[in-house]
């Protein structure tokens, strides 16, 4: 159907007749050329494809059954590294974190005394002025 398309699109563009359609012509032309294409290459592949899609589960089935022993030891072994890795990942986390908070508080005292010294010496002088 998309090839009966495309010819009857290409008929229309080469007969100069409606230069004013020309333009949808030429998009019907390239649609369903390209729609053309694609169904040709599924219809070529399809059965390569079809082959792919039943081997490689049989394969896949075939090399985990040959050597499971070693898959699991190897999963064992990963989730062990995984197991031990996370407490001690956790305990790093929190002790960047606490340092992190330590950090910020030693700031803000620094800041409030700063403060407080600059709030209490310029009470002193209005104090002072006052007195005067």
């Amino acid at each position: 159907m998309t090839t009966i398309v495309y010819s009857i699109a290409h008929v229309e563009i080469k007969l100069p007749q409606n230069a004013q359609y020309l333009p949808i012509f030429k998009l019907i032309c390239l649609v369903s050329g390209i729609v053309a294409l694609e169904l040709l290459v599924a219809i070529i592949i399809c059965p390569f494809w079809l082959l792919m899609v039943n081997i490689c589960p049989i394969l896949i089935v075939g090399v985990l059954h040959h050597s499971y022993q070693q898959i699991y030891q190897f999963l064992y072994c990963a989730a062990n590294l995984v197991l031990n890795a996370v407490p001690s990942l956790f305990q790093k986390i929190y002790q960047f974190v606490y340092q992190i908070y330590d950090w910020l508080l030693q700031i803000f005292k620094s800041i409030y005394v700063a403060a407080s010294q600059v709030f209490s010496s310029k009470e002193q002088e209005d104090n002072d002025i006052e007195m005067a």
